[in-house]
């Protein structure tokens, strides 16, 4: 074309440079541009645009935004190329800086451009950018891009915001490919939720699409950070064996950090030596960081030197040897690695610590002096750790690694970049009462600073929030040992099959002693959880049943996570309070003088409430499930032997189906359903000043309000979560009852108001009833209801129905029933 007298157009030359870009070919790449600029055609839209992408994907970033401010014209295709240039160059700042350029100046905006956006949102993990950009993408409709869904997914997950993160995967299911798959499964991976990562992994596998290389890295991850190595190992095997995938060299290095974490250090550093893979700083950076883990100063010392022979000038490994030789009382071998450190002039990467206040980023290094406001930022620190020291905060000596007095090490431990940026976080009044302060930082957080945080979240409403950012290690360490007793016990019954659950999907199951359905209403995502466990607690007498209906924005995700907790939290809470004297229970009466009934009652009373209250202050304080505006109803039926334990917070029902003296089958109501207009409810709602009133679009549903806000009203009295309104009324204690089985009593219901709200008691037993098999029962009351809602209530959307029924009696010898002129077995 150029020795023909047709010259080269704009368009020829995107074509040209494009394939420059994608064979890397970057001196011809060059030629192409010197030839863009004799033509003048360097500065037209398709030539510029290719020539941005160009150096932007051979990393030349700054060469890409030359080419870009010289464009005299941009358009939205241009402003995308170098957003996504910017963001796949780790210049997450300059991304966000010319997104914000691009939609003050009235751009469109394009997939890539937003896609491109969220990607430097999530390098940075700044939530609020992050949510800005999703209200973008809802307002121009390029969210239901799937390249812009699953940079939300990615972006939430990055920000630690799991929960956000799957609630954008479920709304965009449907549409979901690989990596948006791989991408939720990567945001649990990042907080070592094996138990959902596994999850998703199998729903993955049952809609037909097949794991990549991705999938399993991020399988391996979240057993990695739970410290699960068997289960690692098992992975990588089933990876090479079931599913003919060769493991690359980061899936060897989680199983090579599992094993270093659980303190298997020998067997870690055999596999990084063996596997078939040339080991690379990373795995010996995993072994390193895990016998200092383990106080091995010695594997850590040849972990280190094995670090340095790649890369002669990583800082990490001479502080990791350095520090794990001063932690073990070696004062000298430590000068002397800090002394080599000097001697090639490396210097160690300081502690950051940054967070968002209006748009806003903040930075601070450890002592730091830059601050405009750090004098103020210094006061207000000595405030809280003096408050802190009141309440029997000690200093975690060990993190001063450094032979010297404490006055030193107090003041070194003091000025942690962490804790100044809590302090300015507390001062500037960036995170109102109820929601999470934010503080991210560039090294993991030392044991005094976490410390100082939990005792902090104690002693000031100011800190609410950041009890939400402190994780929860560190707990009790008796209660600890119980509840993984507990979780234990839970694990068995599972590999049992001795534990139902329908956790918001349509599911029809029996184990024997119960039933359960549960069908997604037209509200959107399923929000029911229904837990059954059979044998509760390996008592061969003893089964658990419990159903759960979220409400608010995240409900699904709060009756997910209380299905899950409540058993094994009551089991543990149950075994605790029998294990104490009676003169040491929180009783108002005398043990001694009750029947065996009535003590079981008040124990199991007892239990039920320390229960509850436990779940709604770990949902509180929990880092990843926001519970300020969602929340969940919560019904357990425990029955051991012949003994019904009921309790409920909310407006679920439990109904049961009893034999009358001329022989019909009539219902029980045995709870509540718990209502704001209820007398003795609405009473204490008024004196804690919350309103009670129906809106004039819902005659009839009396709800729970704030006094001086419009919303939201809850059409309960009682509920797990929902921390907003609990300082007006709402509470979390259930109202518990106990019956004893008799002969007669055939069955009990548990259904949530989506049942109850269409059918009545009476037909609900007779639907049951008339069921041809047990295993069909709780899916025959469901259909009834759904199809009652579309009778019943024509144009409303029917909310989500759930159900368990559970027997008493073994079905191999049925009892004859009546039912108006019906006999039934």
């Amino acid at each position: 074309m150029l020795r023909h007298p047709t010259r080269p157009n704009q368009r020829t030359l995107a074509s040209i440079i494009k394939t420059c870009a994608t064979l890397s070919l970057l001196p011809f790449g060059i030629q192409v541009h010197s030839l863009s600029l004799k033509l003048s055609l360097s500065s037209q839209p398709f030539c510029a645009s290719a020539l941005v992408h160009f150096y932007s994907k051979l990393r030349l970033p700054d060469y890409a935004y030359k080419v870009f401010d010289e464009m005299p014209e941009r358009d939205g295709v241009c402003y995308s190329s170098m957003v996504v240039g910017f963001s796949q160059n780790s210049r997450p700042v300059e991304a966000l800086g010319l997104f914000a350029e691009m939609v003050s100046r009235n751009v469109s905006s394009t997939v890539y451009s937003v896609s491109g956006a969220l990607g430097a949102g999530a390098e940075l993990a700044t939530l609020e950018q992050c949510r800005v950009i999703h209200g973008h993408g809802i307002v121009t409709g390029l969210i239901k891009a799937i390249y812009v869904s699953t940079g939300l997914v990615t972006a939430y997950g990055k920000c630690g915001m799991v929960m956000e993160a799957r609630r954008v995967f479920d709304e965009f299911l449907p549409d979901m490919n690989i990596v948006g798959w791989n991408a939720m499964m990567a945001s649990y991976a990042q907080q070592g939720d094996q138990s959902s990562v596994l999850e998703l992994f199998g729903l993955f596998e049952s809609r037909g699409l097949a794991p990549d290389d991705f999938s399993f890295l991020a399988v391996l991850t979240s057993l990695y950070n739970a410290g699960l190595a068997d289960e690692t190992e098992y992975w990588i095997n089933q990876m090479k064996v079931k599913y003919g995938l060769k493991p690359s060299l980061e899936h060897y290095t989680c199983l090579v950090g599992a094993l270093g974490r659980v303190g298997r250090l020998d067997d870690a550093e055999r596999i990084a030596m063996t596997m078939p893979i040339k080991p690379d700083a990373g795995v010996w950076r995993v072994l390193l960081a895990a016998s200092a883990a383990h106080g091995d100063a010695d594997v850590a010392w040849r972990m280190s030197k094995r670090l340095l022979e790649l890369d002669p000038n990583d800082d990490s490994a001479y502080v990791i040897a350095a520090n794990t030789f001063s932690a073990s009382g070696r004062w000298n071998e430590a000068a002397n690695v800090r002394k080599m450190m000097n001697n090639v002039n490396v210097k160690k990467e300081g502690g950051r610590s940054w967070m968002e206040v209006r748009g806003k980023v903040h930075m601070f290094l450890a002592g730091d002096s830059e601050h405009e406001r750090i004098k103020e930022v210094y006061a207000k620190l000595a405030e809280l750790m003096k408050e802190i020291e009141k309440l029997g905060y000690v200093p975690n000596w060990s993190e001063m690694l450094h032979d010297v007095e404490e006055g030193e090490k107090r003041e070194g431990l003091s000025y942690h970049s962490e804790k100044l940026a809590l302090a300015y976080g507390v001062l500037s009044g960036v995170a109102p009462p109820g929601k999470p302060l934010r503080i991210l930082k560039n090294l993991r957080i030392c044991r005094d600073c976490h410390e100082a945080f939990k005792t902090m979240v104690q002693f000031s409403s100011l800190f609410e929030g950041l009890a939400k950012s402190v994780s929860s290690k560190g707990r009790n360490t008796k209660n600890d040992k119980g509840r993984r007793a507990a979780e234990s016990l839970e694990d068995e019954a599972r590999r049992n099959h001795l534990i139902l659950r329908c956790p918001g999907v349509t599911t029809s199951r029996s184990n024997g002693a119960a039933s359960v359905f549960s069908k997604k209403g037209e509200k959107g995502i399923n929000q029911d959880c229904l837990t059954v466990w059979k044998e509760f607690g390996c008592q061969q007498d003893m089964t658990f049943c419990g159903i759960f209906d979220g409400h608010g924005p995240l409900g699904h995700f709060v009756s997910k996570y209380v299905s899950k907790l409540l058993p094994s939290l009551l089991l543990r809470s149950w075994q605790e309070i029998l294990a104490v004297h009676p003169l040491e229970l929180e009783l108002d009466v005398d043990l001694n003088q009750l029947t065996k009934d009535a003590q079981e009652f008040h124990i199991w009373k007892q239990t039920y409430s320390r229960t509850c209250s436990v779940i709604d202050q770990e949902l509180k304080c929990h880092p990843r499930v926001d519970s300020f505006d969602s929340g969940t109803t919560a019904l357990a039926i425990v029955r051991q032997g012949e003994l019904l334990t009921v309790a409920n917070v909310g407006d679920s029902r439990a109904v049961l189906a009893t034999l009358s003296e001329n022989g019909n089958l009539v219902p029980v109501q045995l709870t509540i359903d718990l209502k704001p207009n209820l007398p003795q409810e609405e009473e204490r709602i008024m004196l804690s000043k919350g309103r009670v009133f129906c809106s004039h679009d819902e005659p009839g549903v009396y709800r729970l309000w704030q006094p001086n806000n419009g919303a939201p009203g809850l059409a309960l009295s009682r509920a797990l979560g929902d921390h907003c309104m609990k300082d007006f009324g709402l509470i979390s204690e259930p109202e518990v009852t106990q019956r004893r089985i008799t002969s007669r009593d055939q069955f009990a219901i548990l259904a949530t108001d989506g049942v109850w709200d269409v059918i009545s008691n009476e037909e609900a037993v007779q639907i049951v009833s008339s069921a041809p098999t047990r295993e069909k029962s709780a899916k025959r009351l469901v259909k009834y209801a759904a199809h009652a809602w579309k009778s019943k209530r024509p144009g409303i959307a029917a909310d989500d129905i759930s159900a368990i029924c559970m027997y008493f009696h073994n079905s191999s010898a049925p009892h004859q029933v009546q039912i108006g002129h019906k006999t039934l077995k």
